[in-house]
Parts: structure tokens; C-alpha cells; sequence
């Protein structure tokens, strides 16, 4: 009877360190999955926390601020896939002609877009996104008027300009013609009608 127990014994000993052994291999996998560099963890996984990679692999989403005028997705509404994009243009300057730099202000609450000054960094609910557009006139004579070439900018280049119907064409359309003004007057360009502050 001794003789058993004994070889009972052993054998739980033998079956206990089997369990154990088996129990670091997978305290080993776990360490490098949470920044360890155990055998087979991931190459360059830093320790501490708040800038290791998810252990599945993803990461948190950019917002709209951590890199303003260059924030990009597939899809604005509902933001699908964003990113911070090195390459997105954001300055007039990124277009081979400035006129045509355009920037349209994307709500991502509504998927919503208007044209929105250049040089804005937006929020982290409006999105400015900007590109180059070829249909944008370069110089006032490409507007039915030169008085409708508006721009945001007239010297020393223009900048982010578009041709707008609306603005008047001469001093008669305003309500009094001492209201109007233009960015240049020989040829008339960049023309409206001020609203007196009373």
C-alpha cells in the first residue's frame, strides 16, 4: 500500500509540472502580445501602454485635429476609414496655379459640404478637405464679368477664386452706388456691395 501511494504521488508531481510548463509557454505568448519581446512576440513592440498597438492589430482613429487640413477618409458620413494624410493637399501654394486651390467645409454629423476659406483647420465635427479644380478660373477675363472674379486673395496672386454670378457688375446695381467697391478697379475685379453699418 505504501509502495502505491508513493508512485501516486510521483505521478501527480509529474502531471502538476506538465501543467505548469504548459502554463508559462502561455504567460510568455501574453507578455510579448502586451509589449513583451518573449520568443515569437512582435519585433519593436514598446512598452507601457498608451502607444502600444491594440493586440488585435488596430489602432485608435486619428480625429479631425491631431493633423488639421489633412485628415482624410474613404467616406465622410459616416466617417469610414480616416487618416492622417501627409500627402492631402492644404495650402494654395500645393496647386500648380492658387487660383484653383478650392476647400470645401465636410460636417461629418451630416455628411453636408460648402466652400470654406482656405487656411482654416476646421474642428472635430467639420472637416476641411482640398484639391486642386481645373474648372476654377485663373484670371478675371475667364468670368462672364471681371467683376465677378472673386477671390480670397488678389495680391500679390490670386488665390482660391471662383466666378460668382451673384456679385454686381457695376456701381448701378448696388443700392447706392457710393457701396461699391472693389479688389481692383482698371479692369473692375473682385467687385460687391458693402452693407452700411448704421
Amino acid at each position: 500500500m505504501a509502495s502505491w501511494n508513493a508512485q501516486q504521488l510521483f505521478a501527480a508531481v509529474i502531471a502538476s509540472g506538465a501543467a505548469l510548463a504548459c502554463g508559462q509557454t502561455e504567460g510568455s505568448s501574453s507578455g510579448a502580445g502586451s509589449g513583451g519581446t518573449g520568443s515569437g512576440g512582435t519585433a519593436g513592440a514598446r512598452d507601457g501602454g498608451d502607444d502600444a498597438a491594440p493586440a488585435d492589430g488596430s489602432a485608435t482613429p486619428p480625429q479631425p485635429l491631431d493633423c488639421p487640413r489633412q485628415f482624410r477618409c474613404d467616406n465622410y458620413s459616416p466617417p469610414t476609414n480616416c487618416r492622417c494624410d501627409s500627402n492631402a493637399l492644404d495650402e494654395p501654394t500645393d496647386c500648380p496655379n492658387p487660383a484653383q486651390f478650392r476647400c470645401q467645409c465636410i460636417d461629418l454629423n451630416t455628411g453636408q459640404s460648402n466652400d470654406c476659406r482656405s487656411g482654416w483647420d476646421g474642428t472635430n465635427t467639420i472637416v476641411p478637405v482640398c484639391e486642386c479644380d481645373d474648372e476654377r478660373p485663373l484670371k478675371p477675363e475667364d468670368c462672364q464679368h471681371t467683376a465677378q472674379f472673386q477671390c480670397e486673395q488678389y495680391q500679390p496672386e490670386y488665390i482660391s477664386c471662383r466666378c460668382d454670378e451673384n456679385a454686381p457688375k457695376s456701381a448701378d446695381e448696388c443700392e447706392d452706388p457710393r457701396f461699391w467697391v472693389c479688389a481692383e478697379d482698371m479692369p473692375p475685379v473682385g467687385c460687391s456691395c458693402i452693407v452700411p453699418i448704421l
